[in-house]
């Protein structure tokens, strides 16, 4: 069977290669309709690899967020817990050792205060950001001084770190690194500022940033802090967080039900499932197209049997079965099909040449078409789907044709 229709799809090209301009208009529907098609996909994986690049440059992918619960439905409506589930200091320490080398833990906690250099009677408002040893990331920039890091907890140190802003609110316009060394006071604490950090460090207001041991155990109950995973691969994020329930499950009061955990792979789904829509939408409209060129493949084959009536009625009279001229005329199709899709595919990279140096110097933004195997697949797929279906009828036409009335028609 396959031998059969390599045979006559040699036999189709000798054939199409007769009316070869003929053939090629009567595919143009296919291969501008397929030109368009690869266009399309080219340009949806293009952004979605665009999207996915934006996300992860904006957002941690590997990261497991871990927020208490505050609040339960009781008959309909939203009341504060009084005992909500806590993850302080000790239970980051547990979990940190059973995700040794998988993943880092962070604790995080914000609250805001008022607050005032000793010996100084002016008060500032600021907001008091509390972590673990590893609070402060390796790119920290500072203007003066340093960050607390393990030996401060070792030593449990009362030592505290400023925004730039909060730094030049208090020293009043003047030298903001000569705060480093003086003693901070809020809410009956006093701590030493042993840095300043430098402008434009994602401190959205004016900031204090101290160990978590330094945070009152009432702050912790009125305000729960969060939890961080960070883990060593983002292909790890999702067993990470899977383990963690299981964890918080056996060890925690109400369990993985009591806290809100989450990645940030919704995200990546949201930009997946926009780009696929647009892929669809997009698709439809180019399959008109498509489809305009199949009727032209069609209109090819009903006039090719017109034109070669006494041929088949010849080659039936010889011995020829209707299968063999079912197969002879379904060859055609696909080859008339492949051909239009192969040079649509040629048409449609063609102009993402053109395209991707327009996007690039009007959006401003290192964007770029990406043609998938599967794009090539779709292609294929549709060349089959276009072959067969539009060809099925005058294969069959062909193959009902009886000889003796095919060999009287002039």
């Amino acid at each position: 069977m396959v031998q059969a229709f390599f045979v006559a799809a040699q036999e189709a090209v000798r054939t199409l290669r007769a009316n070869l301009v003929h053939t090629l208009l009567s595919t143009l529907g296919i291969i501008i309709g397929v030109g368009a098609l690869v266009a399309i996909l080219s340009l949806g994986d293009g952004m979605e690899r665009f999207g996915r690049e934006q996300i992860a440059a904006t957002t941690d992918l590997a990261a497991v967020y871990v927020s208490p619960n505050t609040q339960e439905q009781v008959d309909g409506m939203w009341m504060k817990k009084e005992h909500p589930a806590i993850l302080g200091e000790k239970e980051a320490a547990r979990i940190d050792s059973i995700f040794k080398g998988m993943a880092s833990v962070q604790l995080q906690m914000d609250y805001k205060v008022y607050i005032k250099l000793e010996g100084d009677t002016l008060q500032k408002p600021a907001v008091v950001k509390s972590g673990l040893a590893n609070f402060f990331p390796d790119t920290t920039k500072l203007a003066a001084g340093r960050v607390f890091g393990p030996a401060d907890f070792e030593r449990k140190e009362a030592v505290a770190v400023l925004s730039a802003d909060l730094a030049g609110r208090l020293s009043r316009g003047g030298d903001s690194t000569a705060l480093v060394g003086r003693k901070l006071a809020y809410e009956g604490r006093s701590v030493q500022i042993i840095g300043i950090l430098a402008p434009k460090q994602k401190m959205q207001q004016p900031t204090v940033c101290v160990p978590f041991y330094l945070v009152p155990e009432e702050k912790i109950q009125a305000n729960p802090p969060e939890m961080m995973l960070v883990a060593n691969k983002v292909e790890d994020a999702q067993a990470v967080k899977t383990r963690l329930e299981k964890w918080l499950d056996g060890q925690v009061p109400g369990g993985s039900k009591a806290f809100t955990i989450m990645t940030n792979d919704f995200r990546l789904e949201q930009v997946a499932k926009g780009i696929l829509v647009f892929k669809i939408i997009m698709g439809m409209i180019t399959g008109i197209a498509v489809l305009v060129g199949g009727i032209g493949v069609m209109n090819v084959l009903l006039m090719s049997i017109t034109e070669r009536t006494r041929e088949i009625g010849i080659r039936k009279a010889l011995g020829a079965k209707r299968s063999t001229i079912a197969l002879q005329f379904l060859a055609e199709s696909l080859t008339i099909s492949l051909a239009g899709c192969f040079l649509g595919l040629c048409l449609g990279m063609l102009f993402m040449t053109i395209a991707v140096p327009l996007v690039k110097h009007f959006a401003e933004v290192p964007f770029s078409a990406t043609l998938s195997w599967g794009s090539v697949l779709v292609v294929l797929l549709v060349a089959i789907f276009i072959g067969l279906s539009f060809g099925t009828y005058p294969a069959w036409k062909a193959a009902r044709l009886m000889p003796v009335d095919a060999i009287r028609r002039e």
